[in-house]
């Protein structure tokens, strides 16, 4: 049966980002899939499944299949200070993770064959109840293959 082990995408991705000195060192809290960040999480780092479109398609006899898969990690940074200071905090720790992101295009050896490939993301910010929210996403893809052997 073929199979890719997408949870392990997003582990060996959290894995990296905790590991990270500058997401650490920024306090971040990394998870996977959290549906709601409380302000006392601030700042977070959530990594979120995404989408899986077919690549190119093997000639071995139907054995195998490459996929494009997708994924996003999300920074969130809350502020009772101001829009400016949340999102002021919310572009340090989302370039932190991108440099961690870069640093690591294998995953920490996730990823044998094909490198990680960065392709930008949203940029959001909103007034919450007692203050304020930025966001940023960083979208990430590869190309795996999936084999019946």
């Amino acid at each position: 049966m073929a199979r890719i082990d997408y949870t392990g995408l997003l582990r060996a991705t959290r894995d990296v980002l905790e590991a990270d000195p500058n997401v650490r060192a920024a306090r971040a809290t990394v998870e996977i899939g959290r549906a709601v960040v409380p302000t006392a999480s601030s700042p977070h780092v959530n990594i979120y499944e995404g989408r899986r479109s077919p690549a190119t398609q093997m000639l071995d006899g139907g054995a195998s299949q490459w996929y494009f898969v997708r994924w996003t990690i999300v920074v969130s940074v809350f502020s009772g200070e101001g829009m400016e200071d949340a999102m002021a905090q919310r572009d340090e720790l989302l370039g932190h993770v991108e440099v961690a992101m870069m640093g690591s295009r294998n995953l920490g050896g996730f990823l044998a064959n094909k490198p990680l490939l960065l392709l930008g993301g949203e940029l959001m910010s909103n007034k919450g109840d007692v203050g304020f929210w930025a966001q940023g996403t960083l979208d990430l893809q590869v190309e795996i293959k999936a084999t019946t052997n």
